[in-house]
């Protein structure tokens, strides 16, 4: 099989599992959004402030790092899921003392969430360790198992415990659920178990690699938490909740793009540094899909921002509806920085990756604090969107420049889509200034023809793949 039609399959089987896994979880939310009030969303939103760094703590970076390695990470592999293992224990047992302190200083409901979320911490640094490996041997079938277990297992809980009443609580008790399943899901199938004795040898270059990637992860947790601490700040705890549940909507097809470039484009990546191009042949295209694919749903939330929160969520998220269009742009720009992140990391660029997302945080935590009180929740969102839509359109450029790609092919493959996407629509609504037009109907032109043209992208997405193939 060429490597051109094992991408191509092993990208449709991730595209399909992260669709579901998505799907899975987008209807979690909705089902819950029914049970659970809005604050209690934002409660979670907080707590998982805290949560979202030290859950990058218990992997030390030690995944990605053995998915970057050339040479067979297998070796390594029993001593970083100890590792991880016993760094999540370190991990959980400091996230009961943040509960603590946060309880003393008179948030007990996000005080709560913390001590209960940390348990989940004991299972993910192992689970990341195992995914990690069941990436770099390519064995994605399991992989998306282990997802979709988590996913059901996250569903069932949630939904079991909100029906009994527990609120909040009920939120963390299916995420805790659902690390735990997905971790042993995959432990489970890449046939791991830890070790009595670390390899301290074999673990010295990933560890090296590993610790700068941390580092990167933490910034980049910091910039996607300071949103969420300012407007709860400013604008109170139902803001959160509803920027939060925003977010999460928007972010699904980012997430599942983000499956392929972080599980499907580092692999391929690595294994392509010994081709003549480096890879950049297959960069492009994958880029050109995935900005494809991510201009679409861009567009959908875009246009149709308020049909989907009212459908989705209910007249208690009416606040999500004009987040969820800034958020959508940031989400695409999310998608086309997720790809150039494996391609500096293939080519060894990981310094450069992280003094981008520092810049990032640099920027937009002082910006966002200076807009002014009357533009609300969505003046902080647009603030964290341009900046993060100008340091992804950054990394793509260096992530080209990197394999070699002419400058001007990586730009069209990564804004034509969203041109084609959203081009229409603002024409249309132009032309509505001068001549009276229905606002519903001039989205829904604007949204079939610019469906159209991103047909006649894909056309050509696909003519290209089957001339390369063949």
């Amino acid at each position: 099989m060429s490597a051109l039609r094992r991408f191509t399959r092993d990208g449709a089987l991730l595209a399909g599992g992260a669709l579901a896994s998505r799907l899975l979880q987008a209807a979690a939310y909705a089902l819950l959004a029914r049970m659970v009030p809005a604050s209690d969303f934002g409660t979670l939103a907080l707590a998982a402030i805290a949560l979202n760094a030290l859950a990058l703590l218990p992997g030390l970076g030690l995944g990605t790092a053995l998915v970057a390695r050339g040479d067979d990470p297998r070796p390594a592999a029993r001593s970083a899921v100890t590792a991880a293992l016993l760094g999540g224990g370190a991990v959980a047992l400091l996230a009961l003392l943040i509960a603590l302190v946060v309880r003393q200083k008179g948030d007990p409901a996000v005080a709560e969430l913390i001590a209960l979320l940390g348990v989940a911490l004991l299972f993910q640094g192992p689970g990341v360790v195992a995914g990690a490996l069941l990436d770099r041997e390519r064995r994605f079938g399991a992989r998306v198992a282990a997802d979709l277990v988590g996913g059901l297992g996250y569903l069932l809980v949630a939904a079991i415990a909100a029906a009994l009443g527990a609120g909040a609580k009920a939120l963390a008790l299916g995420l805790v659920a659902a690390a735990a399943l997905q971790s042993l899901v995959a432990l489970r199938a890449a046939r791991l178990a830890p070790t009595l004795r670390l390899d301290r040898a074999a673990l010295k270059a990933p560890a090296r690699l590993g610790s700068l990637l941390l580092l990167t992860a933490l910034l980049q947790w910091a910039f996607t938490s300071a949103d969420l601490a300012l407007i709860e700040r400013r604008f109170g705890r139902d803001a959160v909740g509803c920027y939060a549940t925003a977010m999460q909507l928007a972010m699904v097809p980012a997430g599942a793009l983000g499956l392929l470039s972080g599980r499907l484009a580092l692999p391929a990546l690595v294994a392509a540094r010994t081709r003549p191009d480096g890879g950049g042949r297959g960069f492009l295209q994958a880029s050109g899909i995935a900005a494809l694919l991510a201009a679409a749903a861009c567009a959908t939330m875009v246009l149709f921002a308020r049909p989907l929160i009212d459908l989705l969520y209910g007249a208690n998220f009416a606040g999500a509806v004009p987040l969820l269009p800034l958020l959508a742009l940031s989400a695409f720009a999310r998608v086309l920085g997720g790809l150039a992140g494996p391609a500096l990391l293939a080519c060894g660029g990981a310094r450069v990756a992280c003094t981008l997302v520092a810049a990032q945080l640099a920027v937009a935590l002082p910006a966002g604090a200076l807009v002014p009180a009357e533009f609300g929740a969505g003046g902080v969102a647009l603030v964290f969107a341009l900046v993060q839509v100008a340091a992804c359109a950054i990394a793509f450029a260096l992530g080209s420049a990197r394999l070699a790609l002419p400058g001007a092919a990586a730009l069209r493959a990564s804004v034509l889509p969203l041109i084609a996407a959203l081009g229409p629509a603002l024409l249309l609504a132009a032309l509505a200034r001068v001549v009276p037009l229905a606002p519903r109907a001039t989205a829904a032109l604007g949204g079939a023809l610019g469906l159209l043209l991103l047909l006649l992208l894909g056309r050509v997405q696909w003519r290209a793949l089957r001339g390369a193939a063949s």
